[in-house]
This record gives structure tokens, sequence and C-alpha cells, in this order.
């Protein structure tokens, strides 16, 4: 893939969930139709995706985890890149990815959103 080197290449963490879950949804798809048709090659290629899967949850969450940071006032604040720039604040979802605690603790009502922090919560 073609970069301009003049514009830095930014890892969104919503591309990351996607991918995961690409993974998750397609791999049980593939798998289904190749048992279906028989195919040890589709079945295959969903197997791969599956196990794919998990290490990319990992390694997001891990990456979310790394780059939160707490305001003054307690909020948690999450970037919407990896990479350390100012991003205007706005809600982000990452899909179902997210485990259910960690959603659960995460996303309610803001007491205020600190400016180029990425997404606020308390």
């Amino acid at each position: 893939m073609w970069h301009d080197p003049q514009w830095p290449v930014l890892h969104f963490y919503s591309s990351a969930a996607e991918l995961y879950r690409a993974c998750v949804e397609l791999g049980e798809m593939w798998t289904t139709i190749g048992a279906a048709v028989a195919s040890k090659e589709v079945s295959a290629h969903g197997a791969a995706l599956l196990q794919a899967a998990p290490a990319l949850k990992s390694h997001l969450q891990a990456s979310l985890r790394r780059t939160m940071t707490t305001s003054p006032h307690g909020d948690r604040c999450w970037q919407h890149t990896a990479e350390p720039i100012p991003v205007p604040a706005a809600a982000v979802t990452f899909n179902s990815c997210l485990q259910t605690t960690f959603w659960a603790t995460t996303h309610r009502p803001t007491r205020g959103i600190p400016s180029n922090t990425g997404t606020s919560t308390k």
C-alpha cells in the first residue's frame, strides 16, 4: 500500500476493534460454509480467522489500557489512536470487542471532557 510520508499513519482503535469483530464473524461463517460444502480449505480459512481473533482482542485491550489517562477529576480518558497526538473529544464505540465489565464501567455520563484527550468517562 502506498503511503505519503508527509502524513503520519494513524492506528485507530476503532479499526482494530472492527478487525477483531470481522475475524470472529467471518471465521464462524467460513467454518460453517466449509462444513456445509465439505471444503477443508474454506474451513481452514475460517479456523485461521478464529485463531487470530483472541490475539487481536488482547493487543487492542492492552493498548487501550496503556493509553488511558485520568483527569484531575478522576475521569478516565482514551485516545482515538494508539499514537499520542491531540485529537478532538468525541464518543467512540469499540463495538463488541470490549468485555461487558469494561463497557459497563467506562460508559457512563461524564462530568466533563478534557480537551484533546479523547473520550472521557466517569
